[in-house]
């Protein structure tokens, strides 16, 4: 946690000190830095900064996805400083409620970017429609196995909104199909020595398994270990289609997943932020949109 917080205080020096007359200060609370994904969005954030100077941009996170109580504190910390817009990627729709009703009750509205949340009371949300983005998971899973065969998900943590919308669009679109049967639904907390784990799990209770929906590329690339290490041959899908799961998937270990656009989600949520505050409208969902990356494809997406 000490890195990160030194990290997010230069982040602040490089937006400047302090807020002065004309400027803006942004507060930005993501779930975790520890990945790829994470890292994306906090460039994006970092460059809508850079590219409005009455921006002053603070971006802080828990040292994991699953440290919910970590995240309060610092969304509380933040409020009690003193902010003008908080921007966050809620660990726990329902957890982090209070602490945005706090925010909202001081006078700073709250932009919901990557995870939204049954709260309500956002100025809008930034992020990938999930639901779309696990449809398309569910429909490249379908024509891989011809419409046959048995099929388990990994999650991440159980009761995150983006993880539950994601495997209901998976769903909806395997249960098009009487041949496929979801045997299982097992959380990995989007962490990939816990997706390899909870992969060896399956493949032991399910030898019959086909193919590995995941909700993310850190599960799907520990799954992937999994499978390799038994020698089992799953279709394995992941979501986020970070650098190291596209070129899983062009090299024939990932069979797919699914893209979204991590640094606008950043970079969006950081601009929705300065029209909140200016009193600017905005629509309550701005979708960032996503892609099933194969190895049709998957030169597209390498930098």
């Amino acid at each position: 946690m000490r890195k990160l917080l030194l990290a997010a205080f230069a982040v602040v020096l490089m937006a400047g000190m302090a807020a002065q007359a004309g400027q803006i200060r942004v507060s930005v609370v993501l779930k975790a830095l520890d990945s790829e994904f994470w890292r994306s969005v906090e460039s994006g954030a970092l460059a809508a900064a850079k590219e409005n100077p009455d921006i002053v941009l603070s971006i802080l996170a828990p040292a994991r996805e699953i440290n919910v109580q970590e995240q309060v504190q610092i969304v509380e910390d933040i409020i009690a400083k003193g902010t003008d817009v908080l921007v966050l990627a809620p660990c726990g729709g329902q957890e982090l409620a209070p602490s945005m009703d706090l925010s909202l009750n001081s006078g700073v509205p709250v932009v919901l970017i990557d995870t939204p949340s049954p709260w309500g009371k956002e100025a809008t949300f930034v992020g990938t429609n999930n639901v779309s983005g696990g449809k398309l998971a569910g429909e490249f899973i379908a024509r891989k196995l011809n419409g046959q065969g048995e099929v388990a998900f990994i999650t991440g943590v159980m009761g995150h909104q983006t993880h539950i919308d994601r495997l209901a669009g998976a769903e909806q679109e395997l249960k098009k199909h009487p041949g496929i049967k979801i045997v299982a639904t097992q959380p990995a907390d989007s962490e990939r020595s816990k997706g390899m784990t909870v992969a060896e799990n399956i493949l032991t209770t399910y030898p019959n398994v086909k193919a590995i929906f995941c909700t993310n590329d850190e599960m799907a690339l520990g799954a992937l270990e999994a499978a390799t290490a038994e020698g089992a041959k799953v279709v394995i899908v992941g979501f986020d289609a970070n650098g190291e799961a596209v070129r899983s998937v062009k090299s024939g270990g990932l069979g797919g997943t699914v893209a979204q656009s991590s640094f606008n989600i950043g970079k969006y949520g950081v601009e929705s932020a300065v029209k909140v505050f200016k009193g600017g409208k905005l629509p309550p969902h701005v979708d960032t949109g996503t892609t099933l990356v194969s190895s049709e494809n998957a030169d597209q997406f390498l930098n």
